[in-house]
Parts: structure tokens; C-alpha cells; sequence
């Protein structure tokens, strides 16, 4: 639904670990998938379920990460072998 779409929509920043350190993105809800814009590089983010993500262009796994109370607190992102975690801002 595009209402939990919208609710992963954000800014969000990855460790001193991943590919490109520390790198600030935005998600952006669009109708049916998530648009994840990292500098000048647009990326889509297609939905396996209410929280996993296929990341097209390299082709990632992303699940979004929750708290207790369901708040969006950022997300793990999987290419090949390697996990990078990102926190929302």
C-alpha cells in the first residue's frame, strides 16, 4: 500500500563501512516502489513484502528496520556477502 510506502520515506545516512562512507540518501515513495537517490545515482527499490526490497540496479536486498512501537529506524541493505546498515536521520 502506498500508505506504508510513504511511511519509509525519509532521509537516511550508511556507516563508514559501506561502498561510498558515510553516505546520506533520501527515499522517496513512488506508486508501487521506493526511488532511493544517493548523490546523482537513482536506484528503484521494488517491494517483496512490507519490508524486504529488491534494489534494482545492482540487485540488493533491503529490509527495513522497525522499533517496538513500528517506527521506521533504518535499514540493512545486502549485496553479495556484505550487510550495510543504514540509519534514518
Amino acid at each position: 500500500p502506498e500508505t506504508l510506502l510513504a511511511s519509509y520515506a525519509g532521509e537516511y545516512q550508511y556507516g563508514p563501512d559501506f561502498f561510498d562512507p558515510n553516505a546520506k540518501f533520501t527515499l522517496t515513495a513512488k506508486a508501487g516502489f521506493l526511488l532511493m537517490e544517493i548523490g546523482d545515482r537513482r536506484a528503484a527499490l521494488v517491494p517483496l513484502s512490507e519490508t524486504d526490497f529488491l534494489e534494482r540496479t545492482f540487485f540488493g536486498h533491503i529490509v527495513m528496520a522497525k522499533d517496538a512501537a513500528g517506527k521506521v529506524t533504518g535499514l540493512t541493505c545486502r549485496y553479495g556477502d556484505k550487510n550495510f546498515t543504514a540509519h534514518r536521520l
